[in-house]
């Protein structure tokens, strides 16, 4: 990305909102001054009301714009307390010259609009010159800095007319400083007071017409309807009204100018005074009920039937516009309704950043002065200081832009980056909404995307899980088919090897004493009986091994202590049962048979491979698990050999069916461990 111009000065202008002509106005003289002295002024648009986290979340200048200077208006201050103060605005901006407009802040340069002589000289005229008694001052922002003190004015000058013994009485009703505001407030209180009140003063021009609009409509014997009506400000709109509406004029135009020059200064080193004062100024005209102004008519027409067929056709091309972006379902579609209909509303400039994740952008759309910055359906990635540069290299000294945030329910999704004529800002406010719900839409379309790739991808990988767990299952269940044919070899082999050749045995004795004349002696026959005494014995031990009856009369805890016992007698090493589970404790059928097996497994693997002296037997209970453990001191054995055999997987198996966690480790110096640990 290319680097900004050294010899060009980029100044920040934090607005509220450009959507109304009072801050449009004092725009078309900054950008004047702005071209006079080469600066590129880059206007923020706030709307500190929708933004819950504050201005110094939102609009971090260091990372953002990589601005030289900023001038603060004083609209971005209602409710913002992050920056009402010298600290405030240092934490914020650093050492970055900063100046401010309407907002007077100790140890800032500000420009003032000073505006107590002419709200006093306003009412003076509309007490004294026109005796009027009963006033409704229709309030702009509560916490607006220039509505408390324009309000303050109105009601001291009321309380001194009272004291002077003036029958005067007022109302207070609060506004916005909007005209739509200003009809919706007007035709609410009308409707509740039968009474009208002898003048309106309104905070600003916005809601004098409003208000104009909302007596016009009135029945002719209403009372209302001859109320004067006054304004604030002087835009435009004031000297086309019919009647003209008097107001107080503040030089919008030599406000922009004077705090672009400060600034300029500041950023050369050169010093600044303090504060610098523009003073505003009465006007009469006929709104008031002084018959003190005229105007050429044909002028008035001129002007009116211009301001009517630019609206009616700003009108049809934003029904066109919003239609069409509403109905574009790719990119590419969005680029083309672009190019067409920005081209009608006569914006050369616009450029489109959706924010990826802290400053950085996609930029969707890049139209530079008539001129398109990126091939069809590219997308590039940058920072927005990053592309604010670019744009710098590319554009003349002087050139001054506007930026416009996208929001929606889900917050701020990125930015549009614009200039306009300033009959076109409002058009671009309205544009922002749908542009916003696109980019919205969009995002939703992608991440649906991705959220199905990424079903995909899961269900592959758990698809590819499943085949291993199947493959898995189908190798455990071999296992079991040869720890069944093994268990079956071995239960056969023994009654072969064992009990057979005791009852062969048996047999021939049968048959020699059968063959004896004389029959069998006594011992013969106590030899036969204790014969027959051990093979009997041998068979109920094979039958228990088979399946421990014990479990059913003696429980869990006396089978294995009676299993450890017997082993130890056969084997000779020293065994040591531990039975720390509570006495109540019972465990199903399933489970115990299965604890049964893995621990007699274990101690077959003992006595075949472990040599050891030593055995140890414990069952105890933790908070989450009931623990069984079956020690050795013996020799040991390598993981990857136990993990082989049958006996391993036929444990592992037992576990699986009562979903308990199996396993065996070596200890330390020697010897192994078998445990199971089942859930509680």
């Amino acid at each position: 990305m290319a680097d900004r111009k050294i010899d060009k000065f980029r100044v920040a202008v934090v607005f509220n909102v450009l959507n109304e002509q009072y801050q449009i106005s004092i725009l078309e003289g900054m950008k004047a001054k702005a071209l006079e002295l080469g600066l590129e002024l880059v206007f923020i648009q706030q709307e500190v009301s929708f933004n819950k986290s504050g201005i110094a979340s939102l609009f971090p200048l260091e990372d953002y714009l990589n601005a030289d200077g900023i001038i603060l208006m004083s609209s971005v201050f209602a409710g913002n307390d992050k920056i009402n103060t010298f600290s405030g605005i240092k934490n914020l901006y650093g050492n970055k010259p900063v100046v401010t407009v309407g907002k007077e802040i100790p140890g800032i340069p500000s420009v003032m609009i000073r505006t107590k002589d002419s709200m006093e000289h306003l009412v003076a005229h509309l007490v004294e010159q026109h005796d009027y008694n009963s006033f409704l001052y229709l309030s702009g922002l509560a916490d607006h800095r220039d509505n408390k003190n324009r309000q303050k004015v109105f009601v001291d000058s009321m309380e001194k007319y009272k004291k002077e013994k003036r029958p005067v009485s007022y109302d207070i009703l609060f506004g916005n400083f909007s005209e739509v505001e200003a009809i919706d407030k007007m035709t609410a209180y009308i409707n509740t007071h039968e009474k009208a009140v002898d003048a309106i003063v309104c905070a600003n021009d916005n809601m004098a017409v409003g208000t104009y609009k909302v007596l016009k409509t009135l029945d002719e014997n209403n009372p209302w309807r001859k109320c004067a009506v006054t304004g604030f400000d002087d835009t435009p709109q004031a000297s086309l009204s019919i009647p003209p509406l008097t107001t107080v004029v503040q030089p919008l135009d030599e406000i922009g100018r004077t705090s672009v020059n400060l600034i300029n200064n500041l950023l050369k080193g050169q010093p600044v005074p303090p504060v610098s004062d523009i003073q505003s100024k009465l006007i009469l005209r006929n709104s008031c009920g002084c018959r003190l102004y005229s105007q050429d008519t044909q002028q008035i027409i001129d002007t009116l039937q211009h301001d009517y067929f630019q609206s009616e056709q700003l009108l049809r091309n934003m029904s066109v516009f919003g239609q069409e972006i509403n109905g574009s379902y790719s990119m590419k579609d969005l680029r083309s309704t672009l190019d067409r209909n920005l081209n009608h509303l006569g914006i050369p400039t616009f450029i489109i950043m959706a924010f990826e994740k802290k400053n950085l952008a996609h930029v969707m759309y890049a139209k530079l002065n008539g001129q398109q910055l990126m091939n069809e359906g590219e997308i590039e990635i940058a920072t927005i200081s990053d592309f604010a540069n670019r744009i710098s290299v590319l554009t003349p000294k002087g050139q001054c832009f506007a930026v416009k945030f996208l929001y929606t329910s889900e917050g701020n999704l990125g930015c549009i980056f614009y200039d306009a004529p300033s009959y076109a800002h409002p058009c671009v406010f309205s544009l922002s909404v749908n542009i916003a719900q696109k980019i919205y839409n969009m995002n939703s379309i992608r991440e649906r995307a991705r959220q199905a790739q990424r079903l995909e991808q899961e269900v592959e990988k758990r698809t590819k899980q499943l085949v291993r767990a199947n493959n898995k299952r189908l190798a455990v269940e071999g296992e079991v088919l040869k720890i069944s044919d093994m268990e079956r070899k071995r239960f056969s082999t023994d009654l072969h090897d064992d009990i057979c050749q005791r009852l062969a045995g048996i047999s021939m004795l049968c048959r020699s004493y059968s063959n004896n004349p004389d029959g069998a002696t006594s011992e013969q026959m106590t030899e036969l009986t204790q014969l027959i005494s051990t093979t009997l014995s041998a068979t109920r031990q094979y039958a228990h091994n088979s399946f421990p009856m014990d479990l059913e009369t003696l429980g869990l805890s006396d089978s294995i202590e009676n299993l450890l016992a017997t082993a130890a007698k056969n084997t000779g090493f020293t065994s040591e049962f531990n039975w720390h589970l509570p006495k109540n404790f019972d465990f199903e059928k399933t489970v115990a048979v299965n604890i049964f097996r893995i621990t007699q497994e274990g101690l077959q693997n003992i006595i075949k491979h472990a040599k050891a002296e030593r055995v140890i037997f414990r069952a105890e209970q933790t908070k989450s698990a009931v623990v069984i453990s079956l020690l050795d001191d013996g020799i040991g054995i390598q993981k990857d050999k136990a993990r082989s055999g049958l006996g391993f997987h036929s444990m592992e198996y037992r576990a699986n069916q009562i979903g308990a966690k199996f396993s065996i480790k070596a200890n330390k110096p020697k010897g192994t461990t078998v445990e199971i640990k089942l859930p509680l």
